[in-house]
C-alpha cells in the first residue's frame, strides 16, 4: 500500500520521486534509500533483443570527491555482511558472494567470473584474503 507518492519536476528538469510504502521502502529527502524486507530482495532484469548491446542489471556508481586533509577517508562500493548463526545441527553453509556466469557458445565468446581492476594508489592490491581460521585460501 502506497501512502504517499509524488513526482516533482517540469519539462527539461530532473524528476524527483518520493514515496513511503508502509515503512518497508523509503526514499528520504536527501536521497537515502532504505529497504526492509522479510523475504528475498530480487533484481530481475530481463532483456530480449537481436541488437548487440551492453545490459546491466545493477550499476553502482560511488563518487567520493573533496579534499581530505586529515583523518581516514574510506569509500566502499558494496559492503556485504552475512551472519548465519544459531544452528544446532545439520549442514550449515554461508556465502558472502555466489557468482554464476553462463556464456553463449554462438560466435566468438568468453566469460569471466571476476574482472577486477585496481589502480591509482601508492599500493594497489588486486585480491586481499584474510582467512582468519587458517583454512584454504584458494581451491580449484
Amino acid at each position: 500500500m502506497i501512502i504517499l507518492l509524488s513526482v516533482e519536476g517540469g519539462v527539461g528538469s530532473t524528476a524527483h520521486l518520493n514515496m513511503v510504502a508502509d515503512g518497508d521502502f523509503n526514499v528520504d529527502a536527501v536521497g537515502n534509500i532504505t529497504l526492509n524486507a522479510d523475504g528475498t530482495v530480487v533484481i530481475d532484469k530481463d532483456y530480449d533483443s537481436t541488437t548487440a548491446t551492453t545490459t546491466k542489471a545493477l550499476h553502482i556508481d560511488l563518487d567520493r570527491t573533496g579534499t581530505v586533509s586529515t583523518g581516514t577517508d574510506t569509500s566502499i562500493g558494496i559492503d556485504v555482511d552475512v551472519d548465519h548463526t544459531g544452528a544446532s545441527g545439520g549442514s550449515i553453509y554461508a556465502y558472502g558472494l555466489d557468482i554464476d556466469v553462463v556464456g553463449d557458445g554462438g560466435g566468438t565468446s568468453a566469460v569471466q567470473g571476476i574482472n577486477l581492476g585496481v589502480s591509482g594508489a601508492d599500493t594497489c592490491v588486486g585480491i586481499y584474503i584474510n582467512n582468519q581460521d587458517g583454512g584454504t585460501d584458494f581451491t580449484n
